[in-house]
């Protein structure tokens, strides 16, 4: 469980640099490219899910990864309507 908690840290941590990037893109009118950050970090949280379930176990965060797959989905979506 450790392993697949480390996995997942990795991911949210690769997760930031896309997010702050896309905010970055936004502001200077490159939405395409925001889209692009986005979209790539739409997977993460269910990357983390997929590994608790090859790895037989349950995630303590699924929670969180539903939320976050939640908020990243809605954030597409805003800025796919801008481009």
């Amino acid at each position: 469980m450790e392993a697949i908690l480390g996995l997942c840290s990795n991911s949210y941590s690769d997760l930031i640099p896309g997010l702050s990037g896309s905010i970055d893109s936004i502001k200077v009118g490159n939405n395409r490219d925001a889209v692009g950050k986005l979209d790539v970090a739409n997977d993460k949280p269910l990357d983390s899910e997929d590994l608790f379930f090859e790895g037989g176990k349950q995630s303590p965060v699924a929670v969180e990864d539903n939320d976050l797959a939640d908020l990243t989905t809605l954030a597409l979506a805003i800025t796919i309507s801008l481009v």
